[in-house]
């Protein structure tokens, strides 16, 4: 396992990334989970740290949490705390019996874009004074899984994410899930 401790205009020293690297083996003990990589990235937010833990399983899933904390070796034991509530919550949906049990199957590779920037083109003049982003801030491709609608909100959940795209098992078509501003969850299923 890969195991990174970095900070954001914050200062690591020894003591505290042999404390989280202790936290986090703790953790992957108590859920029987083998991350493939991990990291941990804290940063100031005011008064108090922010603590940002991923793990990259080898499933191709992100567990992801973050927690608040004047204290940032709390800050670690809160974040890990809502990772295991996370993963304690997919296990018990997992087994039980009168749902379909998880699924990880096929997958498909999909470009992925982040788009930001202006439809000016280069010969017009922007009167606004503001510049202007560039077009293409990244590219890069991305597993498609296909899972049911359950599973792909569970994912979602698990990842932290404020959407995922998935292929819909039972009508094989891309669908889309997302967290609504109310909380709720949000599924489109475009039509053929």
């Amino acid at each position: 396992m890969r195991f990174s401790v970095t900070g954001r205009h914050v200062d690591i020293s020894d003591a505290f990334r042999a404390s989280a690297e202790e936290g986090l083996k703790a953790f992957c003990d108590k859920y029987q989970v083998e991350p493939v990589e991990s990291w941990i990235v804290i940063s100031k937010d005011g008064f108090s740290f922010m603590v940002e833990v991923k793990l990259h399983l080898s499933r191709n899933v992100d567990l992801v949490a973050t927690g608040h904390n004047t204290d940032a070796y709390a800050g670690i034991e809160a974040a890990l705390d809502t990772l295991g509530k996370r993963i304690r919550r997919h296990k018990k949906r997992v087994a039980d019996h009168h749902k379909r049990h998880d699924f990880h199957g096929e997958k498909e590779v999909a470009p992925y874009y982040v788009l930001s920037g202006s439809i000016l083109s280069s010969d017009e003049e922007d009167t606004t004074g503001e510049e202007l982003a560039p077009a293409i801030v990244a590219e890069v491709s991305a597993n498609i899984p296909s899972l049911s609608v359950g599973d792909a909100v569970m994912r979602m959940d698990l990842s932290e994410a404020n959407a995922f795209i998935f292929r819909n098992t039972q009508n094989k078509r891309i669908n889309f899930v997302y967290r609504r501003k109310d909380g709720n969850i949000g599924w489109m299923d475009p039509s053929a």
